[in-house]
């Protein structure tokens, strides 16, 4: 790390988080208000929505609409204080806004201006996912703001504890079990931004970051002399690690945050995957796949929207 002066950090914008009655939208409003009790950010509630039948029929006159707005504010309202039961949430910092267009439409173009974009999300199955889509994947693709997906937890899901985890809890939590900030870096431009939005988000999270870095020989290649044969396990962590603190230096971060390097002998998403259970929040930057390569190949970050226990930030 780099010895910087240590400065007032500019107030983070505002939390846009979609809204639309399900509990995924209640696990990502209620996590939004979480973090504003410790960022002091305010959170900007939005509804978009498009008539349906429950409505009665389409408003024909102002006076119709007027109603059937009515009634869609008093739902938004509803869903707010709902939200907000149990935590010490300062309603003065909580906007609401309905807006009549398709809610991933709504929070692309309000969510444009935000610090980040807040969505809640279901675990799909793999069918459901590649016929239907979901509106956390849409924004994660479309979105150049930073997009953090809430995962709503079925507490019958047992899946938990059902595989062998590269990342101990120890080794990311130490002894006080203080929840760190966990960023995923690999040398990409967009992993560099990420590492610098959670730069940004510890400061006003008063949180530890871990950066994380996931190596396999195949992406040590560019590291080795030429020639050189296939490095040994051994061999590739010491490399890993030097990777990993240059990059850690060049982010130079201040020293009034805690950084902890780690550089993990496994597949990204698998050492990400097992992070989460013991990770306030898992940032990470997009690679960009195409619509095409991400149904056929699939990417760390779907993988991880898939099956993170926390949440996760992706960062373009």
């Amino acid at each position: 790390m780099t010895d910087i002066t240590m400065h007032t950090p500019t107030p983070l914008g505002e939390l846009a988080v979609g809204v639309d009655g399900t509990a995924e939208s209640f696990a990502a409003l209620e996590w939004a208000m979480q973090e504003s009790v410790v960022t002091g950010q305010k959170v900007h509630a939005i509804y978009g929505w498009t008539h349906s039948w429950d409505l009665g029929d389409e408003p024909t006159s102002a006076e119709e609409w007027q109603r059937v707005r009515a009634i869609i504010n008093a739902d938004l309202r509803t869903w707010a204080d709902q939200a907000a039961e149990g935590i010490n949430f300062d309603q003065s910092l909580l906007k609401l806004t309905s807006v009549h267009s398709a809610g991933t439409t709504a929070l692309l173009d309000i969510g444009s201006r935000a610090h980040q974009i807040v969505v809640g999300r279901r675990t799909m199955s793999i069918v459901a996912r590649w016929f239907l889509g979901s509106m956390s994947e849409n924004l994660v693709y479309q979105s150049s703001t930073p997009v953090t997906v809430v995962r709503a937890v079925d507490a019958s899901d047992s899946s938990r504890d059902q595989q062998k985890a590269s990342v101990s809890e120890e080794l990311l939590l130490g002894s006080n079990h203080h929840l760190p900030l966990v960023v995923a870096v690999d040398g990409s431009q967009p992993s560099l931004r990420a590492l610098d939005f959670a730069v940004e988000s510890a400061r006003a999270e008063h949180r530890d970051i871990h950066v994380l870095y996931a190596w396999q020989t195949k992406t040590l290649s560019r590291y080795m002399e030429q020639g050189h044969a296939v490095p040994s396990v051994d061999e590739g962590q010491q490399v890993a690690q030097r990777v990993l603190a240059t990059l850690v230096e060049q982010a130079e971060i201040p020293n009034e945050i805690s950084v902890v390097q780690h550089a993990i002998h496994a597949a990204p998403a698998k050492a990400l995957i097992d992070a989460s259970h013991y990770s306030h929040r898992i940032i990470m930057g997009s690679r960009g796949l195409g619509k095409f390569d991400q149904h056929v190949l699939g990417s760390v970050s779907r993988k991880l929207l898939d099956c993170s226990w926390a949440p996760v930030t992706i960062v373009h």
